[in-house]
């Protein structure tokens, strides 16, 4: 039961990953920041996060933070780091994992 959640919430997170980055591309060509409108979408983003959090310590996953190599902590899925802008290295997971038996 929880790894479905945390499989729908994987996947509602990166929709909304999406959706808030189409939204800051709309904002800035029409040159008018809503910042509630952002604000809004990134309370959403750090919520859906605690929770895959609080899902990982009932499941006994034990992760670190990530962080990247210029020290920031970064949220778990994140692609660029916040306060560098670098390119990150996806996690490795089981799912994205290929064994071949010969």
């Amino acid at each position: 039961m929880l790894r479905r959640e945390q499989r729908a919430l994987l996947h509602i997170r990166d929709e909304k990953l999406r959706d808030l980055g189409g939204l800051l591309v709309e904002l800035y060509r029409r040159g008018s920041f809503r910042e509630d409108l952002l604000a809004q979408g990134c309370a959403e983003l750090v919520g859906i996060d605690a929770r895959l959090a609080e899902i990982d310590d009932l499941l006994h996953v034990n992760r670190q933070v990530p962080h990247c190599t210029c020290g920031t902590p970064v949220l778990r899925g994140s692609h660029f780091c916040p306060n560098c802008g670098r390119l990150l290295d996806p996690p490795a997971s089981a799912e994205d994992t290929v064994i071949v038996r010969g």
